[in-house]
C-alpha cells in the first residue's frame, strides 16, 4: 500500500504550482482551493470538499497549474 502524504506536504506541492492558492470555507460548496492573483475575482481550482485536506489532496492530484 502508497503511503499517505501529510497535508503539509500535498499543501505545498500544490503551492509551489500555484503560489497564490488558498482555502476556502463556503457555505454552498464546501471547502475549495481558491486562486488568489486577483484578489476581486478569486477563481476556484476545485469542487467543494467536506474537510480542507480533501480539497487540497484533490488538486494536488490532478496536478493544476495556473
Amino acid at each position: 500500500m502508497k503511503p499517505v502524504a501529510s497535508t503539509d506536504v500535498v499543501k505545498g506541492r500544490v503551492k509551489r504550482r500555484i503560489p497564490n492558492a488558498g482555502a476556502e470555507l463556503s457555505a454552498m460548496w464546501g471547502w475549495r482551493i481558491m486562486d488568489y492573483t486577483d484578489q476581486r475575482n478569486p477563481i476556484p481550482l476545485n469542487a467543494g470538499c467536506k474537510t480542507e485536506e480533501a480539497a487540497w489532496r484533490s488538486l494536488d492530484k490532478r496536478g493544476v497549474v495556473r
